[in-house]
């Protein structure tokens, strides 16, 4: 790992506008130096905006540190850009919850269940929309949904149990 960062602060001196080494160094600096990894991201994404790997690694980074707009931006057009990626779709539609977008955390993930009916946090998310909407026993339906498929999922037990009877 070390190696890898003196090779990539090498490798930025000789080309600091490097796309491909603006990201490996943000994937180092992700875990050390937030900031700086975001620097890196931005960087290469300015560089290459229509790269779907710089797209979605700035998303997920983004998505991870809680800059929720920016990560929706992204997530936005890597959904219209690879509609068949899944893991987007579910993460777009966590951002609209978070961002208090029910309705549309909604309609986004109730999409991702009919294609994938097996995804747990799907389900889990689906059940924290409907919860917010008001919508107690389809909230409660899609938690049995997700203790199905994942019977540990503690959250979901949680939810399920303040909801009541």
């Amino acid at each position: 790992l070390e190696y890898a960062r003196v090779f990539a602060k090498g490798a930025l001196k000789i080309d600091p506008a490097n796309p491909d080494v603006l990201l490996l160094s943000a994937e180092l600096e992700k875990n050390r130096d937030a900031q700086k990894a975001l620097y890196y991201y931005r960087q290469a994404f300015r560089r290459r905006p229509n790269a779907i790997i710089t797209r979605g690694m700035l998303a997920n980074f983004a998505f991870v540190k809680g800059l929720n707009k920016e990560a929706l931006t992204h997530y936005l057009w890597l959904y219209r850009v690879v509609p068949e990626r899944i893991d987007y779709q579910v993460r777009l539609g966590v951002l609209y919850g978070r961002l208090k977008y029910f309705n549309k955390a909604r309609q986004v993930l109730e999409k991702v269940i009919a294609r994938d009916p097996q995804n747990t946090d799907a389900h889990f998310n689906l059940a924290i929309a409907y919860r917010y909407l008001g919508l107690t026993d389809l909230a409660k339906n899609e938690l049995e949904n997700t203790l199905r498929l994942d019977p540990r999922h503690n959250q979901a037990r949680r939810y399920l149990l303040e909801l009541g009877p």
